[in-house]
């Protein structure tokens, strides 16, 4: 008999622990790991998503137009995805204007026919944009370039535009550089093509 109490009192010894276990409440979650847990889920699916988003920079060629090559009217001109053309006209007609005191050239934004392409320079650069509104923005500050000297002043004329077009590219991260295929260009034609369309 008092084996049996014994067993007995084993037996409900045991299930008291079972019940007491079954029966604890749980505990709350703490709110700040909550957060912390989220704001980890976040930052990595920020991340994630990062790579995929510079995969998508739009990346467009850089060339150089030279209109009548050669000639006492060439002129140059930046010419951005084979058909956004920039350049620098003057102000006036040349009728309009006393010679040697022309106003300095105004910017332009143009179309270039994409038939024309084999006349580009290529000069060995892509541009890249994170998106088309950046591109955009870009290309309009191309046309509110400041040319502050008059065209028959080192400065002042198309080539010089072409060179502060690319800066601003350049200063905008949107290239890496200018181009050196630019520059020796640039270089090597700037004195005679000056000589010969503006007389000096």
């Amino acid at each position: 008999m008092p084996g049996s109490i014994q067993i007995l009192l084993t037996f409900w010894c045991l299930s008291a622990s079972f019940l007491a276990t079954i029966s604890a409440p749980l505990i709350p979650v703490n709110n700040e790991l909550e957060r912390t847990i989220e704001k980890r889920q976040t930052f990595e699916r920020r991340t994630d998503s990062e790579p995929a988003h510079r995969a998508q920079l739009i990346k467009v060629p850089v060339h150089l137009w030279i209109e009548g090559k050669g000639s006492p009217s060439e002129h140059w001109s930046l010419i951005i995805d084979h058909k956004n053309g920039f350049g620098a006209q003057m102000a006036h007609a040349p009728s309009h204007e006393p010679l040697g005191k022309e106003s300095p050239l105004i910017p332009i934004g143009f179309v270039y026919r994409l038939e024309k392409t084999s006349k580009l320079e290529n000069l060995g650069c892509t541009a890249s944009f994170e998106t088309k509104e950046e591109m955009n923005h870009v290309f309009s500050q191309l046309v509110e370039i400041q040319m502050t000297k008059k065209p028959r002043q080192v400065g002042g004329n198309c080539m010089d535009y072409v060179k502060k077009a690319l800066s601003v590219l350049k200063e905008g991260d949107h290239i890496p550089k200018i181009p050196p295929r630019f520059t020796r260009i640039y270089r090597n034609n700037y004195k005679s093509v000056r000589k010969k369309v503006w007389g000096t």
